[in-house]
């Protein structure tokens, strides 16, 4: 059986369904006006009569973003007629082919020189890295990362050399680290993943003017004492988050314990939106009220706690 031309089945949808009708009371159209027969009239439901092969994919974090999703406009069948209903999946592009990226592909574990030659001049990090070593610089190149850009027990001035990242794919995190200097994040624009300080003591701004998105959790604690020792344990430096990005209004889940001289939520006021989680905890100058006055005016998906904040004044 040929299949109809999907101008024509575009036609009967619009036929069978109106500008004006319910579409959960629409009945079945057996033919239009020029008498051509609706095709899903002998048809289950969910069968597919037409869809668009040629939808580009798109969706990209970045240049050398190489995953991203296509949105086709398909022609299913629903109660004997045909309905539109767009189909979203996953698709890939060779990004070193279109985009000309450099990419280095695996985790990497920057430890000494030999790392930093391994990296030097790529566009892209296909992989994990994992920071060891006291200065990156070199790798201003790099703006995108397709998982986590992790370090541990080091001065954030390590990091210099990450000052070219506009995307992460695979969330930030930050444990036991020493300095207060977050400039080589200024220019990111998508973490895709969770954002981990947990043990900074000299912090005393989150300052991240690109970021307008966070898919992942915010998360800002102290540290275990199996996890650091000492005065980096603590998250005690804090008085500000924010400002980020313009835009930024939704976050993955929010988690923020034992600041010390924090007394607003700072950027986190334009947040609207959290699919996941919220927590506030051992907050010694956050006011409990100011935080649930602002919890009203958001839509959270996940538990709420609060505990151990300031008492409201």
């Amino acid at each position: 059986m040929r299949r109809a031309s999907s101008t024509l089945i575009l036609g009967l949808v619009l036929t069978a369904v109106g500008c004006g009708d319910d579409p959960e009371h629409k009945k079945p159209v057996e033919e239009d006006d020029s008498g051509v027969v609706d095709p899903c009239a002998e048809l289950e439901d969910g069968a597919v009569v037409d869809e668009d092969p040629d939808a580009a994919c798109g969706g990209f974090t970045h240049d050398c973003d190489p995953t991203g999703q296509v949105e086709r406009q398909q022609v299913v069948c629903a109660d004997g007629i045909s309905t539109l209903a767009p189909l979203v999946e996953d698709c890939e592009r060779d990004v070193v082919a279109e985009n000309a990226c450099a990419v280095y592909v695996g985790d990497i574990t920057v430890h000494d020189a030999d790392d930093i030659a391994l990296l030097t001049g790529m566009d892209a990090v296909f992989g994990r890295i994992i920071v060891d070593i006291a200065d990156t610089s070199g790798l201003e190149s790099i703006e995108y990362v397709s998982g986590t850009v992790a370090m541990g027990v080091r001065d954030l001035s390590a990091l210099r050399g990450l000052s070219g990242l506009v995307a992460i794919e695979g969330g930030v995190s930050l444990l036991c680290v020493t300095g207060s200097d977050l400039t080589m994040f200024a220019n990111v624009e998508t973490i895709e993943g969770d954002l981990t300080i947990v043990g900074a003591p000299g912090i005393v701004s989150l300052t991240l003017p690109s970021l307008t998105t966070l898919t992942g959790e915010l998360e800002l604690d102290w540290a275990s004492s199996q996890a650091c020792t000492g005065s980096t344990r603590t998250l005690f430096g804090l008085e500000e988050i924010g400002p980020f990005g313009p835009g930024l209004t939704r976050l993955g889940g929010l988690a923020v314990s034992s600041t010390r001289v924090m007394t607003g939520l700072g950027a986190l006021t334009d947040i609207t939106q959290i699919d996941g989680r919220v927590s506030f905890l051992d907050n010694t100058l956050l006011s409990e009220c100011d935080i649930q006055d602002w919890l009203s005016e958001v839509e959270v998906a996940g538990e709420t706690t609060l505990l151990n904040n300031a008492d409201c004044q």
